[in-house]
């Protein structure tokens, strides 16, 4: 997981890093296939490296097997929001709350939560979660890429240059590159990431240099 998270993070640009997480992946797999902790954290990993991901039946699989575990219904949560499924994402959520109101990464909830209204064409529900993600955690750089889209989309242009320069004080001024390709990564090829990566480049222009 931590080869993948590394990949993805670095916005897919490192290949060598999602091969080798692969090999795991597999090599785990090929020693318990049945057992729901290897099932999460494999599943975990393809939805990281993979596009489209390729862990879908393995993160059922591991919620079937372990149905009380919330790591099980985040990570499926995870691989139908990439599959472009906002609605079956935010039924794995909600159950993943029932299980675990206590769960530590209560930002990272709230981010995917975000991701699936935002998906669904719920902007305000989708600026409400991430609004309490970026309370909860304001070092996620993701948060702060999710919220100069959400504030752009808006109209909101003040708060989209504000997330844009928290995201410089924490990656950097020269990192638009890195936020790009990270975008690139999370959606398919197409007018929707095209408009995205435009909304943040612009912004990032906007701001003044410091």
């Amino acid at each position: 997981n931590g080869l993948a998270a590394s990949y993805e993070v670095g916005g897919a640009r490192d290949p060598a890093l999602a091969t080798e997480a692969q090999f795991h992946c597999d090599r785990a797999l090929a020693l318990d296939s049945n057992d729901p902790a290897v099932l999460i954290w494999a599943a975990n990993a393809l939805n990281m490296i993979t596009r489209p991901p390729k862990g879908l039946e393995l993160a059922k699989r591991a919620v079937e097997l372990a149905p009380t575990n919330p790591i099980a219904h985040l990570y499926l949560a995870r691989h139908y929001l990439y599959l472009g499924q906002p609605e079956e994402a935010m039924a794995c959520l909600n159950e993943h709350e029932r299980v675990a109101p206590l769960f530590p990464w209560q930002y990272y909830i709230a981010f995917n939560k975000a991701f699936a209204h935002f998906m669904a064409g719920r902007l305000d529900q989708a600026t409400c979660e991430i609004d309490k993600a970026a309370l909860l955690n304001p070092g996620y750089p993701y948060t702060w890429i999710a919220k100069t889209i959400l504030a752009t989309m808006t109209g909101q242009q003040e708060e989209a240059l504000d997330a844009i320069a928290r995201l410089r004080q924490l990656e950097g001024a020269d990192s638009l590159d890195l936020q790009l390709a990270r975008i690139a990564h999370s959606y398919p090829e197409g007018p929707a990431r095209a408009a995205l990566q435009g909304m943040i480049a612009d912004a990032w222009r906007r701001l003044p240099a410091t």
